[in-house]
């Protein structure tokens, strides 16, 4: 017999109230989930039989809210990032007709305040105002399960007595190391309440606080389906028994490792001795016959995020500057994924930080300032180790028979032995010997290595045993992890009565079986952070013989590790950014590179999945690839071999996520995965042989309809409206060639669609512009306009060679109308005879003004310096070199941004000279009152567009598929 809707609502209602009654009591501050509502398989079917048997013939009732709210988070729990409602629509027959979306968010809002329902908030809720509730309430959508399971794997080590028992402090770890999640899961970290108190249920599944925070057959039900897949189970395991044993060590008095019953601020962690693990190592490499390359190693910032949440944005977004290194920019996130290893052209110096992020904050330059220095000189000594390399020693100590490089700061002049020699460092400010010890020390040789400031190791030797450090330098200096319990071998080469050791203010002694015998000492559990073991001798008659070795001892928490980041494998890829989108990918928007081995092969594998598959609806194995791999190859080799493929183009559309894998034999296989964007508002297209249709997706939950403007290949500045009703009808409609914006509140995303092509003629457009006058006004449509081209989505590789004719076509308009007829005449000149002899005729003849004839041959003449420099770099040369050269005036000291200041002026114009995307979203209110300055000095404009051509010149074109209309202007 059918149980009606009113009986499952006086059931639920029953059994909510009797869970919200037990969480008031053991968990007050935990919210309840519509997906405890304590139901099997069979009575959820049931009760779904209900609602579908009641919603075809009339709309849903009140008194049912509570089955509905059961109902909408059952979907939420399935929801993969496909649109929720059209879902729902599919699975409930009658919806389209009776349904009302608001009445569910009504629904779950009567939830929260008369059950202690869970309440979405953050940016997420404000982006999906109505799925948010039954997502929310999914507790944790079986999509997302592995990533959270991957997070407490590799947060194991990190747990303590006091996150496991708070939710929120959980929460927040959790969403700090999230970092290289897809767009989904970073969106439930903005709830780390929610995602707290979800990840302590499932680490202390079984414990009476797990019961407390979620329904035991709930948990059971995710911990059930996170067991199906093998490797999201053994993380989940094993990030459970970690905590567990965590908890239940530190609750017993008196054991455990100690820890802080508070966090400590980043002032306060930095005085603690080497507490963040931050110290670079420096490392010299053979390159031939008494040369040397100096590397230094970056040390793993990935720890920092989770102590220092605030500081995971800058870590995550911002690219890092290694001082001394002639390189550019170290790709954004690198420094999450294990030390890199940098070579040095110029001697930082050990004043200042080594590392200097482009977006950094107070705090972090705090850490820096404190830790990320390198040891103070004046020498600096590296020990030859079997491998080649010569690692660097802690202390000045040498042994016999043994070889050393010593660097120092200076030149000094030495005594001549044949054991101490000049050799060279291809690294500026620095100067370096080569010292061959002999297996006999003389006095004089020990008098002249005295004198450089190297003395000859103790009579005691010291050296880790047992389980293996992870970084020994051979001498004084070995590095732990928290997980290890160091062991250490002692030894005399004299009779000795016993060893005292001091360690941490604590000391022990120990006594050798028999002289020169070795004594192995097992340390207690240490905290994170540098400690110093020193060892003296006891003689017989009990006299303490002095300070005889020491052992510098850091203990770091493990890293985690990510197949093919770790710059310790033999292959190393660098991505940037670290997670991105399938549509960033397709777009060029994503940088890679690949290093090892030079000449070897690694092999490419892409696989396309549309949404709920497991087996790729495409893979391609393209051809092998050559080591090193930089990222203008990559494009070039995914554009010919990937990308330009008909069939390749026709899954893109219907893919939901990409997997690329990076394959080099036993050098190791990296694997990407880029999944689609998930956004409130976005196009979906459907390809069939010859046509397009387009279909709107709208979550964004509010009433208003969105609008819907398109606009033509051939007149690409006016737009045209378009009824959101006949858009979001059926499947969708057939598209026209052309440019489609949807528009709703803050929200905008477009797409191209290419027209009917037949014949070769079909491909080439000529875009015509309606007139325009030399207004601010004029020159911000036309503005506006470039930026809706420049950041739409492209559906096709060949709509890349029409956008590019607009965009070109905009853009020589704004500068004719703000730069005169004049500039435009050069500039033809330019676009049709790219070359340096048209450039040194343009350089003079670019105004009629002197002053901008010598700019433009100044900057001419740096070419070489502007070619490797960073965007941000040319404005400043560019603002100094107009403040100059143009008598604009200084900028003035008040002023911290904005179009009053020249060098704020120089990066707008030539963000907009260069095309880079989203020009009036960085300049937000300034725009109009930037645009009326270019037009009161046009000669700025006349410079920084011929600053942007001028390095054209040496360029080829960017790739078909890029975003860039000019390469190497990549504004972060």
């Amino acid at each position: 017999m059918q149980v009606e809707l009113q009986d499952w609502q006086i059931r639920l209602d029953k059994h909510f109230k009797e869970l919200r009654k037990d969480r008031s009591v053991n968990a007050p501050d935990q919210p309840i989930f519509g997906l405890e509502h304590g139901l099997v398989d069979h009575e959820f079917n049931d009760l779904s039989k209900a609602i579908r048997a009641h919603i075809p013939d009339r709309p849903p009732r009140w008194d049912h809210r509570l089955a509905w709210v059961v109902y909408a988070a059952e979907f939420g729990y399935v929801y993969a990032g496909d649109e929720y409602w059209q879902t729902f629509e599919e699975h409930t027959p009658g919806w389209d007709i009776h349904g009302d979306r608001y009445w569910i968010r009504k629904c779950f809002l009567d939830f929260h305040e008369h059950y202690g329902g869970a309440k979405p908030s953050g940016l997420w809720a404000q982006h999906f105002s109505i799925i948010c509730w039954p997502i929310t309430h999914a507790i944790l959508p079986t999509d997302l399960q592995r990533h959270l399971a991957r997070i407490l794997f590799d947060l194991r080590h990190v747990f303590s007595s006091e996150t496991l028992t708070s939710p929120c402090q959980l929460g927040e770890l959790i969403a700090a190391r999230s970092w290289d999640t897809p767009s989904r899961f970073q969106q439930l970290t903005q709830e780390p309440l929610f995602l707290g108190q979800i990840a302590a249920a499932l680490l202390l599944q079984g414990d009476r606080i797990a019961s407390s925070l979620i329904l035991p057959s709930t948990l059971a039900r995710i911990g059930k389906d996170l067991d199906r897949e093998r490797r999201a189970r053994t993380w989940l395991r094993s990030a459970r028994e970690n905590a567990q044993q965590r908890l239940r060590f530190q609750c017993i008095a008196g054991l455990g490792v100690r820890r802080e019953s508070r966090e400590r601020s980043p002032e306060e962690t930095a005085n603690l001795p080497g507490a963040l693990s931050l110290e670079p190592w420096l490392v010299l490499r053979p390159s031939e016959e008494g040369v040397w390359n100096l590397l230094l190693e970056v040390p793993d910032l990935s720890h920092i995020p989770a102590r220092f949440p605030q500081l995971k944005d800058v870590l995550l977004n911002s690219r890092c500057h290694v001082v001394g290194s002639s390189g550019r920019p170290l790709a954004r996130g690198r420094l999450l994924y294990g030390p890199q290893q940098i070579l040095l052209r110029e001697w930082p110096g050990t004043d200042k930080p080594l590392l200097k992020f482009e977006q950094s904050s107070p705090d972090l330059e705090y850490l820096l300032q404190a830790e990320c220095l390198l040891r103070p000189g004046p020498i600096w000594l590296f020990k030859i180790a079997s491998d080649g390399l010569a690692y660097e020693l802690r202390s000045a100590h040498v042994r016999a028979g043994q070889k050393y490089i010593l660097l120092l700061d200076q030149q000094r002049n030495v005594a001549d032995y044949p054991s101490i020699v000049q050799t060279t460092v291809r690294c500026d400010g620095i100067h370096a010997l080569f010292l061959n010890l002999p297996e006999a020390m003389t006095p004089e040789l020990e008098e002249a290595l005295g004198a450089l400031g190297v003395h000859q190791a103790g009579i005691i030797q010291l050296w880790p045993a047992g389980i293996t450090p992870v970084r020994w330098d051979g001498e004084g200096a070995a590095e732990w992890l928290s997980t290890d319990k160091p062991c250490l071998g002692i030894r005399a080469d004299h009779h000795v009565e016993s060893f005292s050791l001091d360690l941490d203010f604590r000391t022990m002694n120990v006594v050798p079986s028999y002289p020169g015998a070795p004594v192995f000492v097992e340390l207690s559990a240490l905290d994170t952070g540098l400690h110093t073991l020193r060892v003296s001798a006891n003689t017989v008659n009990g006299k303490t013989a002095g300070e005889l070795g020491n052992l510098d001892i850091l203990i770091r928490e493990p890293r985690v590790w990510v197949p093919g980041r770790n710059s310790q494998g033999a292959l190393l890829v660098v991505v940037d950014p670290n997670a991105p989108t399938l549509e960033q990918l397709w777009e060029g928007q994503v940088e890679i590179e690949l290093y090892g081995p030079t000449s070897r092969k690694v092999k490419c594998v892409i696989s396309l999945f549309m949404k709920g598959h497991s087996q790729p609806h495409l893979c391609k194995t393209l051809p092998g690839l050559r080591l090193p791999v930089n990222n203008t190859v990559w494009q070039e080799y995914l554009d010919r071999h990937f990308k330009k493929r008909k069939d390749v183009q026709n899954a893109y559309d219907l893919a939901d996520s990409c997997v690329l894998t990076f394959h080099a034999d036993e050098l190791g296989v990296f694997t990407l995965t880029a999944e689609r964007e998930f956004s409130p508002l976005r196009w979906a297209v459907l390809r069939t042989r010859d046509r397009y249709f387009l279909r709107l997706l709208d979550d964004i939950g509010t009433e208003e309809m969105p609008r819907i403007l398109f606009h033509e290949f051939k007149t690409p500045d006016i737009e045209h409206h378009l009824d959101p009703a006949a858009i979001n009808s059926g499947d969708g409609f057939e598209a026209i060639g052309g440019l489609y914006i949807a528009k709703s509140g803050d929200y905008q995303r477009s797409v191209i669609i290419p027209p009917e092509v037949h014949t070769f003629k079909d491909l080439r457009i000529e875009p015509q512009l309606t007139p325009y006058r030399r207004t601010s006004q004029d020159v911000i449509k036309l503005v506006n306009i470039l930026d809706l081209w420049t950041g739409a989505r492209l559906t096709g590789n060949l709509l890349s060679i029409m956008r590019r004719e607009i965009l070109l076509t905009i853009l020589r308009e704004i500068f004719h109308l703000i730069c005169g007829e004049r500039w435009t005449k050069i500039e033809l000149v330019l676009s049709q005879e790219n070359g340096e002899q048209v450039l040194q005729v343009t350089k003079n003849t670019l105004s009629n003004k002197p002053e901008e004839v010598s700019l433009a041959a100044k900057l001419h003449g740096e070419i070489d310096g502007l070619r490797i420099s960073s965007p941000a770099e040319r404005a400043e040369r560019l603002a100094h070199l107009a403040e100059r050269f143009l008598r604009l005036p200084s900028d003035p000291g008040d002023v911290t941004d904005g179009p009053a200041k020249l060098t704020w002026m120089s990066k707008f114009v030539l963000r907009l000279a260069s095309c880079s995307r989203s020009i009036t979203d960085w300049a937000g209110n300034n725009l109009p009152s930037a645009i009326l300055h270019l037009l009161e000095i046009p000669g700025l404009a006349r410079s920084a567009r011929f600053m942007v051509l001028m390095l054209a010149c040496e360029r080829e074109h960017s790739s078909l598929s890029s975003r860039q209309l000019y390469e190497g202007w990549d504004w972060q």
